[in-house]
């Protein structure tokens, strides 16, 4: 009995999916499903009249390997704030490492702090049964609210003008390491609540 089983389990296995990063050897999950609502955003909301578009080489080169996932008649300021939002949405799962060093991956979705795993949609270390699960969504939503705090609070006010506020933040390029570019912080913290969406 066991033996047929077994034999079931290994001729009845499918492939299985998950929620993943664009990188040389995995498909893009989390990226194609923001390419698809970037288009929608940017027409719904003007965040990109106030920001200042970096000139510098690595964000330029970085945000036109974006380009192709886009409308054609895209602005650079609004080219610009889709790679922020691309930069957050990247960000909790290459948190201070390459998406190929499986083993900084693995310990940061093993991390034991709730907070952490509630970024991911997933649930805490105790979050056990049907409380558990509550408690994980409960989280995961606490989690979104945060990111959307942040991103509000990224936009100040300059002489009556609503300005975008640009900093520094890690990305990183497989094969190669982290790189700073800059990014429109409202995009960013928008693309990690999306994360967790």
């Amino acid at each position: 009995m066991r033996l047929l089983c077994a034999v079931w389990l290994i001729l009845g296995a499918t492939s299985a999916s998950a929620y993943t990063l664009a990188t040389s050897v995995s498909a893009s999950c989390h990226e194609r499903l923001t390419f698809e609502a970037i288009s929608e955003y940017l027409t719904q909301f003007d965040l990109t009249s106030s920001v200042d578009v970096p000139t510098d080489r690595i964000t330029r080169r970085l945000m036109r390997s974006i380009r192709p996932n886009l409308p054609a008649d895209i602005t650079d300021a609004e080219l610009f704030v889709a790679f922020s939002i691309i930069t957050g949405v990247r960000a909790p799962d290459t948190e201070g490492h390459s998406t190929l060093n499986l083993a900084a991956l693995r310990r940061l979705h093993a991390d034991p702090s709730p907070i952490d795993q509630y970024a991911h949609a997933l649930r805490g270390p105790a979050d056990d049964g049907l409380a558990g699960d509550l408690t994980a969504v409960e989280g995961t939503k606490s989690v979104i609210r945060a990111e959307l705090a942040l991103a509000r609070q990224s936009l100040t006010v300059v002489n009556g003008e609503v300005v975008n506020i640009v900093e520094p933040r890690q990305f990183f390029v497989d094969h190669y390491e982290a790189v700073t570019v800059r990014v429109s912080l409202v995009g960013y913290h928008l693309g990690r609540a999306v994360h967790a969406l």
